[in-house]
């Protein structure tokens, strides 16, 4: 039900997976002002949960140089899970969306932080692996850039993970 990684700065990265998510208008300015604190991240253009792993991983170096792009630790995951360097493009695109009703949480802190913040937010525990039945592998195309071409050679998730990996170099 729960994922969590050890990112190269030390930092824990839990995720989990939402399902029947109402008053996503609620929760995001909640989200907003600070009341949730966790990340709500759209699942249509999540591949892997490796893939957050790595965003939040830049995430978490960026603010121990102390050189976040954005306000908090929770829109920088956000932002390095896109390719775009449009802050508010980023937030909207990967942010949890008005009619979505699935939702992949995921907390810079332990499971026990994240199971903290789930009263929070309307929805019910789905497992994990159900992820690849959310996936709109054609909108995950059209965001990263990749080509049927690439995918004849690569995985969707390794073409991912390097775009996200490599975004600012």
């Amino acid at each position: 039900m729960f994922r969590s990684y050890k990112l190269g700065t030390g930092e824990i990265l839990s995720i989990c997976l939402l399902s029947n998510i109402t008053e996503n208008l609620e929760i995001k300015k909640k989200i907003m002002e600070q009341s949730i604190r966790c990340c709500c991240i759209t699942p249509s253009l999540v591949v892997d949960p490796f893939q957050i792993a790595v965003a939040a991983d830049k995430a978490c170096l960026a603010r121990s140089r102390n050189k976040l792009v954005t306000r908090n630790i929770n829109t920088e995951l956000l932002y390095n899970l896109s390719v775009s360097k449009h802050i508010s493009k980023s937030l909207v695109k990967f942010g949890l969306q008005e009619n979505d009703t699935n939702a992949l949480i995921a907390i810079i802190g332990s499971e026990e932080d994240l199971k903290a913040e789930l009263p929070k937010i309307n929805g019910n525990i789905i497992n994990l692996e159900k992820l690849g039945t959310l996936v709109d592998l054609k909108a995950v195309q059209k965001e990263y850039n990749i080509s049927e071409e690439e995918l004849q050679r690569s995985s969707p998730t390794d073409s991912v993970i390097t775009r996200i990996a490599t975004k600012n170099l």
